[in-house]
């Protein structure tokens, strides 16, 4: 079941540029308009937004991401049952970001960590 709350000013609840999460995740790519998608290795940073780089080191470089989650509003759900691609999903706006963590505790540090950011009431 997944867990939905309101998500509106996360600026408000997080200091920019906190990191609250980073590792190296699979993302679906490829599919925004219907086609089948690719699994591209991506270091994912969780700060105010989820920003993903080709590696860890051009984060740490400093490079532009190649992408970014705005989390002004989402949720996020993993399959039901037997999961053994360790997938999770964060739906965000305007698309939704699939993922896949090397491992189950990886999976549900992930998960855990977008579904205890506080709600803004």
């Amino acid at each position: 079941m997944p867990t939905i709350g309101r998500r509106i000013d996360i600026t408000a609840r997080i200091k920019p540029g906190t990191v609250l999460k980073a590792g190296t995740l699979e993302k679906l790519g490829g599919n925004k308009s219907g086609a089948a998608g690719n699994w591209k290795r991506r270091y994912a940073v969780l700060q105010d937004d989820i920003k993903y780089y080709e590696s860890e080191q051009a984060f740490v470089n400093g490079a532009a991401p190649k992408g970014v989650v705005r989390l002004n509003a989402f949720f996020v759900t993993t399959a039901d049952g037997d999961n053994p691609n360790f997938e999770f999903t964060v739906h965000a706006m305007p698309y939704p970001l699939v993922c896949r963590a090397e491992s189950a505790l990886e999976m549900n540090a992930w998960v855990d960590t977008l579904n205890s950011l506080p709600d803004v009431e």
